[in-house]
């Protein structure tokens, strides 16, 4: 199964070849089992996606739930993003093929190094920060952070009376360039562990074959 470059790979069991050598007798379109192989594929990618993967994915970072706009923890499914409804099956005589057509998958299936953000078209890069930063965002306005609030974390600047401001600003982070550390690999697609011992597509076959053998 495989889709844009993603690629779940795994080998046919014994059981699972006579399953299909005897489906061949029977018929030469196997493309309602390839359809159920599909649709219980993209079932389990839903829990995975349910379950934060599994094994468990590596937690978000504070500064990330920050800029998320609701403040969600969950992995993945931040609300402009929608990465686990991009993925779909095609199935046909020979074959089934689960996977998304987004560019960013493999990034987040297999991790990344370490890697340098630039502003597109802005002087410098702004995001939310979970404790302090070097701006503080207070009616829209950019201040310059002075300090830092030890009990809270929060960024605290100078108000125009000269005091240090603790209201209700957002500590950000304003940066020329930024090194991020890398994405860490969160597996969405299903080892061939997985393939077996979960989606169960070797008793998925037999039962086809079943229902193929009672039909015949």
């Amino acid at each position: 199964m495989a889709g844009n470059g993603l690629r779940v790979e795994y080998k046919v069991s014994p059981s699972l070849r006579r399953t299909f050598q005897e489906l061949r007798e029977r018929t030469s379109d196997l493309t309602p089992l390839h359809k159920r192989f599909g649709e219980a594929t993209l079932g389990w990618i839903a829990r995975n996606f349910e379950r934060e993967g599994s094994p468990k994915w590596k937690a978000l970072s504070p500064n990330t739930i920050a800029g998320r706009r609701k403040g969600s923890s969950k992995i993945l499914q931040n609300t402009g993003m929608h990465l686990k409804n991009t993925f779909r099956a095609r199935h046909a005589r020979n074959e089934v093929r689960v996977g998304t057509p987004s560019q960013i998958a493999r990034y987040h299936e297999e991790g990344t190094g370490p890697y340098e953000i630039r502003p597109k078209s802005a002087a410098a890069l702004a995001f939310p920060m979970a404790r302090g930063g070097n701006f503080v965002k207070a009616g829209g306005v950019f201040h310059k952070a002075v300090a830092s609030d030890l009990a809270t974390g929060k960024a605290l600047y100078r108000t125009q009376k000269g005091g240090l401001s603790r209201g209700g600003g957002q500590g950000m982070g304003v940066f020329r360039k930024v090194r991020h550390p890398g994405l860490p690999a969160r597996p969405m697609l299903p080892t061939e562990q997985q393939v077996y011992g979960e989606i169960r597509i070797a008793e998925i076959a037999a039962e086809y074959l079943m229902e193929v053998t009672r039909g015949g």
